[in-house]
């Protein structure tokens, strides 16, 4: 058993990418149980400890004095994203550049959703809308958990409730969660307690 402590833009795909071991067999591990009940895969904060069971290495034969060639296959992963500004951009084209492979588009569900296969590898890519003429960079795992104010900040801003910075109008935390509370008929009181950061987890998806 070894110990991995989470670097900054890690999720649990990559950690097991990294090690040759099957995601879910480290998170069913008894000794990542505290780690489970505070945080999700896809949302891990630097710092946290994952334990990594040992794997048996994998043994290849060479030819001496010749060309041996290997081939490895990036794993990915199917990530579901949402627009909106906060209504949900329902029933829009779509087109996803930036990722290897062919060009990934579709149209978003009555919800503004829409799936993207990613290689774990991924740096940022682009999504746009070209007859809604809009277009949004992704970075993924680069998120942190929504107990932490730089998580809550960017799930708010990817919500449409919260201004990038520069955005003086709206670039108040503090009026985004007011703004979030009033449409989910929550108490409207500005803070981020536990109904309403369960919510706004409820409602971006992680």
């Amino acid at each position: 058993m070894r110990v991995h402590v989470v670097g900054v833009q890690e999720d649990l795909q990559r950690i097991a990418w990294h090690y040759g071991v099957d995601a879910e067999a480290i998170w069913q591990l008894a000794e990542n149980d505290a780690l489970t009940k505070e945080r999700k895969p896809n949302v891990l904060f630097p710092g946290d400890r994952v334990m990594i069971p040992e794997v048996a290495p994998r043994r290849f034969s060479l030819r001496p004095g010749g060309n041996n060639l290997f081939v490895a296959e990036v794993p990915s992963t199917r990530v579901t994203m949402r627009f909106g500004n906060p209504e949900p951009l329902a029933g829009v084209p779509f087109v996803v550049t930036g990722l290897p492979g062919p060009t990934q588009e579709g149209v978003t569900d009555g919800g503004g959703r829409i799936e993207v296969e990613v290689p774990l590898n991924a740096g940022r890519f682009e999504v746009a809308f070209p007859s809604a003429s809009r277009r949004y960079v992704i970075a993924p795992g680069r998120l942190d958990p929504a107990t932490t104010v730089n998580g809550l900040r960017a799930r708010l801003q990817h919500l449409g409730y919260l201004g990038l910075e520069g955005d003086a109008e709206r670039a108040s935390l503090a009026r985004a969660v007011e703004a979030f509370q009033a449409r989910h008929q929550l108490s409207v009181t500005g803070q981020a307690d536990n109904t309403t950061v369960k919510k706004i987890i409820e409602e971006y998806g992680s």
